[in-house]
């Protein structure tokens, strides 16, 4: 059986090779310590981020459900089978997987960043907040975080909250898209149409590909009664995603106000 020094030496080598995204040869690192050491937990954990990265989230969840099982105290696996339940569809069971991981090391932002989006998909509202204004506490300078603040105080309709949340992300990342994109979106609840058709062409020219900015955009363009530069966006947007059904009913709305 390999020592501890050993063991620590192909951990490294298999994350490292797995952060190149040389996911074969790190998956072969995984699978010689568990030939030398049977269920060796950071061994399956890697395996089972392996399998999440390859799509495969059957796959991923069970190697790391037996990494549990066989040492239940790494917060890092119950982060990562948090992960794979919030893709598959299952927040809830997510949440308790982030609690878990919290409850072992509760300073990790991405940890309470996760564990606010499975809580504001079940309805948790105020425990949302709350997690995710944690996970800024912990990093201040978490970007996402703040865009994802944002939109939970936009939905609840904080307008103003809204808007100073997305102005911190674009002053931590000046060239995000999505933090323009989505201060538009609140500059245009708020009703102030010319705020908001700016932010949102900032957000094209930051992602030129960025089909949602161009339907924003347009609608906002339409309300403020620029007709052919709505249509010329919402046609734009389905130049880039011919199967964005948004852009069709958009354009037909745009089309029809024009007359």
């Amino acid at each position: 059986m390999i020592g501890d020094e050993l063991l620590a030496t192909q951990l490294k080598l298999g994350v490292d090779l797995l952060q190149s995204d040389l996911l074969d040869q790190a998956e072969t690192i995984f699978n010689e310590i568990l030939t030398d050491i049977k269920d060796e937990p950071n061994a399956l954990n890697y395996l089972g981020l392996i399998s999440h990265r390859r799509g495969d989230l059957h796959q991923a969840y069970e190697l790391i459900k037996k990494s549990l099982k066989s040492d239940d105290s790494n917060f890092f696996a119950y982060f990562n089978l948090g992960k794979i339940l919030l893709q598959a569809g299952k927040p809830r069971e997510a949440a308790v997987c982030f609690k878990e991981s919290i409850n072992r090391k509760g300073d990790s932002s991405d940890v309470w960043f996760f564990l606010s989006t499975s809580l504001y998909s079940i309805g948790d509202y105020q425990e949302a907040l709350e997690s995710i204004r944690k996970a800024i506490d912990l990093n201040p300078s978490y970007d996402g975080a703040y865009i994802n603040l944002g939109n939970m105080l936009r939905e609840q309709g904080a307008i103003e909250e809204a808007i100073e949340s997305y102005k911190k992300a674009i002053e931590l990342s000046p060239d995000c898209a999505d933090a323009y994109s989505n201060l538009g979106a609140a500059f245009k609840d708020k009703g102030d149409i010319y705020k908001s058709i700016e932010s949102f062409k900032i957000a094209i020219q930051l992602d030129p590909g960025f089909v949602t900015a161009y339907i924003n955009l347009g609608v906002a363009l339409k309300e403020h009664g620029k007709f052919e530069e709505a249509i010329a966006n919402h046609k734009k947007a389905i130049e880039l995603n011919p199967n964005y059904v948004d852009g069709y009913s958009n354009l037909g709305n745009a089309l029809k106000a024009q007359g």
